[in-house]
């Protein structure tokens, strides 16, 4: 596509309809409309067969979709008000979806999730979605919606795109969000079909006869792939290796079925001739893990978890400008907030980070001037040093309320450290870090992220006690300044300023999600991968945010231009601004509604000579500077 140059497969084929590639074998495969028969050939043209399978003479295949992982195909007959999956040897053809009245249309499939879509031009039309082997059909757009004409999913935006040749429009369904968004509306259009690749979506135009483009984010027209034909173009397919990931278990790998193994939510189902569901052939067994190749995850996670416990429970909101420090209280569910009043706080302070004790309602204060740590309760307003760090800063820390630790960075001196809630047990973690700006931590899992700001901008993860990293991949271009991790919905957040906005990683599944305002949105890839493809997931987030807190499925964030705190609750994607009457806030923190864990694996642990932490889903012992474990791994002795 990049050089617009055509070639030709097959000449010929008697109005080809649709069409569909298998990357695998190099195979090409088309339906005819006038023959009512399915094709196949190789990529450059050669052994053209004519599948075996035989249709009904009244059969019109408007839709046309390729299983790459169990090698079967996907078809919507529209006049037989069905949808077929088929072997590609043309030797079976069987219905699992058949509703009356109904014209399904365009096909897609997702196997990494065991569903197709598909658009119905019937009585009611509507964008429908089912998993593969035909069970649980759901509608999911019926709503002005009249001819849908095209269908396409876009894996990296986790879009579904469609077009209608009636209302002339090409809108978009946002599966992480249920958003609805127009795109494009035109009266001298008709698109047919559709196909979506990079930033770029693609229409075969019965009014232009040509492919015309346009930007998938934003819907601006980006010209025709080729000039004016003097025949109408039908269907459309793009093809490239990323499309199509290859690490999905194929439950239907060793054959367990006689006649067709669909994909299925539990793993597959064998479909039999007739159309029936058959048990396994006999004598199938799975093969032993050993035997088999680890799968990636690849059920992708719904929209993210809205706190459905008690709405009436208010968290506290603190943040800071350089010398004064505010209290808010803030409804979980409701954009309303109360009771904003200035804290009886040292005004000569000035305030660089915080991190909350919820079990003691201390907050830790770093104090820029005095290069204290400072631990201050919001109930009695007395205030302590929790750690002196002579020099440098810490423009990050985060309090682990399961273990009672305060972790904290410092880019000039290079390092991770952490010390116990009231000051005691203090331990390097981690030296000669590349300017570590800011530190979150993941207690379920015994983890934290550390964000380093050297040469290269990374967010690295080890176990809680310094120990095995592991860099999260990240691209060139984002600088990441702000880390929280969110317990509630198990993500780790960050702003990132140089791509002007917010991004998170799941920390179930290891998708990565970052905002890119220029395209309006948060991008999305899964971090086994190889590639890294931008999504909208939440719109109309500030564009200048630097630092955040996330807690309780809400998103706070401050911004360099204005002297509000910025919020967006995740379940309800709108942003709302909180006006304090503040300076410029440089810091901010919430309070958490930790959810009801097993006491930490350090809680209790006072065997350990100087301070216990986790390390992963297990507790070790660690020593200060100049000493090391003695032999029974608790006490601390001197080195050497």
């Amino acid at each position: 596509m990049g050089t617009k140059q055509k070639f030709y497969i097959a000449a010929g084929p008697k109005r080809a309809r649709v069409v569909d590639f298998d990357g695998d074998t190099n195979r090409v495969y088309w339906a005819t409309s006038r023959e009512r028969s399915l094709y196949s050939s190789y990529l450059n043209g050669s052994d053209v067969q004519a599948l075996s399978i035989t249709l009904h003479p009244k059969s019109q295949i408007d839709g046309l979709a390729f299983d790459w992982v169990t090698k079967n195909l996907y078809i919507a007959d529209r006049e037989l008000q069905r949808i077929d999956i088929c072997t590609t040897d043309g030797r079976l053809c069987v219905p699992i979806v058949a509703i009356p009245n109904s014209k399904p249309r365009a096909i897609v499939l997702r196997p990494e999730i065991s569903t197709m879509y598909w658009t119905d031009w019937g009585d009611t039309p509507s964008i429908k979605q089912a998993y593969m082997d035909g069970n649980n059909v759901v509608p999911l757009v019926t709503q002005r919606i009249e001819w849908p004409n095209g269908l396409a999913y876009d894996r990296p935006t986790n879009r579904l795109y469609w077009c209608d040749g009636r209302l002339n429009t090409i809108e978009y369904l946002n599966l992480d969000t249920g958003k609805r968004t127009l795109l494009l509306r035109r009266d001298d259009v008709h698109p047919f079909s559709l196909a979506v690749f990079e930033s770029t979506a693609y229409w075969s135009d019965w009014t232009s006869d040509t492919i015309d483009m346009f930007n998938k984010y934003d819907g601006t027209h980006r010209g025709h792939l080729f000039p004016r034909r003097s025949v109408d173009i039908m269907g459309i397919s793009i093809h490239h290796p990323v499309l199509r990931p290859k690490n999905i278990t194929n439950p239907c790998q060793y054959k367990p079925c006689s006649d067709i193994c669909a994909l299925a939510r539990d793993g597959f189902r064998c479909i039999c001739s007739n159309g029936s569901v058959c048990e396994p052939s006999s004598g199938f067994e799975t093969p032993p893990p050993a035997e088999a190749e680890t799968p990636a995850t690849t059920t992708e996670e719904p929209v993210l978890p809205v706190y459905k416990n008690d709405t009436s429970y208010a968290g506290s909101l603190y943040a800071a400008d350089e010398g004064t420090l505010y209290h808010v209280e803030h409804n979980l569910l409701l954009p309303a907030w109360r009771n904003v009043t200035k804290l009886a706080f040292d005004s000569s302070v000035m305030i660089g980070s915080m991190a909350y004790d919820s079990l003691r309602n201390n907050l830790y204060i770093s104090d820029i001037t005095r290069k204290k740590i400072l631990r201050f309760n919001a109930l009695t307003n007395d205030v302590a040093t929790a750690h002196d760090y002579v020099s440098g800063s810490v423009p990050g820390m985060d309090f682990d309320v399961t273990n009672s630790l305060l972790y904290w960075v410092n880019p000039e001196m290079f390092t991770l450290e952490v010390c116990s809630w009231n000051g005691t047990g203090h331990v390097v973690l981690l030296e000669r870090l590349r300017r570590p700006y800011d530190v979150a931590l993941y207690p379920k899992e015994g983890l934290l992220f550390v964000l380093s700001l050297g040469d290269f901008t990374a967010i690295t993860r080890y176990t809680m006690d310094g120990k095995n990293a592991r860099k999260l991949r990240m691209l060139s271009g984002y600088r990441p300044l702000s880390l929280s991790v969110d317990v509630w919905s198990e993500r780790l957040f960050w702003v990132d300023p140089l791509r002007v906005g917010i991004a998170s990683v799941s920390l179930k599944s290891e998708r990565l999600f970052w905002v890119d305002p220029l395209r309006d949105g948060i991008a999305s890839v899964s971090l086994k991968s190889d590639a890294y493809w931008p999504v909208t997931v939440i719109e109309g987030l500030q564009s200048d945010a630097h630092t955040l807190t996330v807690a309780d499925n809400l998103v706070y964030w401050l911004a360099m231009d204005d002297n509000d705190v910025h919020f967006i609750h995740i379940g309800e994607g709108l942003t709302h601004q909180m006006n304090l009457n503040g300076n410029q806030f440089r810091a901010v923190v919430r309070t958490k509604k930790e959810p009801q864990t097993e006491p930490g694996i350090c809680t209790g642990a006072s065997d350990c000579g100087h301070i216990c932490v986790p390390s992963g889903r297990t507790a070790t012992c660690l020593c200060p500077s100049g000493t090391t474990l003695g032999d029974d791994r608790k006490t601390c002795r001197p080195q050497g």
